[in-house]
């Protein structure tokens, strides 16, 4: 059964000559260049909110839109390949829930640099997010609010979290591009109904739930690497910057949640006459 997924998950991936190279040497691949890129990102930012800030026109409606349905199409794509590696490395290792988010040798990341690597790659093509907002008018750059905040954030650190898993740097760091992708399924799919039926928008509450419970899965996941990360095959590094990120994820998701459930609940004030 292992085997049939493992040779599944191998027939729908698409050959790319330059990622069976090591890692720093791939295009975007080593370290420095990932470091460089969440600067480059903040500086696209800044460049738009100057000369292109509520600049948006029909085309970049229909950009939007079909980004939407390319990330909802690829998000599915991924989740699919990392789930059947990960659900054949599973099998192999027993069912061992342990050993599934801590061991030195790494056997749930076993196949899975092809996946974990274009996940990488699809962090820099999600800036498009960001620029479709400016373009809009949105006060994402600076940020306006804690949501903007959060916005920013997620787009300027993800590539480093899914760089260190693909470093190896964390015996489940498989999880990012499980959980991530998974969620970005029924995300992308709502923004992209929405730009075509306004009333999705009463649907967009259940889509922060989701997200939280990524991040809690993903937090209590990397507590035994937390206690003992040499012994769970983590880096030091790794692991906290994991659970830095993955803690302001989850704190400000939260907020933003909170927040959006209380909106819906507080009753309309009277007319006055």
């Amino acid at each position: 059964m292992s085997a049939a997924l493992r040779s599944f998950a191998h027939s729908i991936e698409i050959p790319v000559a330059d990622w069976k190279k090591p890692l720093q040497e791939r295009f975007l691949g080593d370290e420095m260049t990932m470091y460089a890129m969440a600067g480059i990102y903040l500086v696209t930012l800044t460049l738009l909110k100057l000369f292109a800030y509520g600049s948006a026109g029909g085309l970049v409606k229909t950009v939007s839109t079909l980004n939407n349905w390319i990330m909802c199409a690829y998000s599915l794509w991924t989740f699919v390949g990392v789930g059947a590696h990960m659900i054949a490395n599973f099998m192999d290792l027993g069912y061992s829930l342990p050993l599934a988010v801590c061991d030195t040798q790494h056997r749930m990341m076993k196949n899975m640099d092809y996946w974990m690597f274009h996940f990488y790659l699809s962090k820099f093509w999600e800036w498009i997010d960001t620029w479709i907002l400016l373009l809009k008018g949105k006060p994402v750059w600076p940020p306006a609010n804690a949501q903007f905040f959060l916005h920013v954030f997620h787009h300027t650190t993800t590539a480093s979290i899914v760089w260190y898993g693909c470093n190896g740097e964390l015996a489940m760091g498989y999880l990012a591009a499980l959980t991530n992708s998974f969620v970005h399924i029924p995300m992308y799919l709502y923004y992209g109904v929405t730009e075509i039926w306004q009333g999705a928008r009463h649907f967009g509450v259940f889509i922060t739930p989701i997200q939280i419970i990524q991040f809690i899965m993903v937090i209590c996941a990397m507590i035994p690497s937390a206690l003992n990360p040499a012994g769970c095959g983590a880096t030091v590094r790794g692991v906290t910057w994991w659970m830095i990120c993955y803690a302001v994820f989850l704190t400000l998701f939260v907020q933003m949640f909170l927040q959006k459930t209380s909106k819906r609940k507080k009753p309309e004030k009277p007319h006055q006459n």
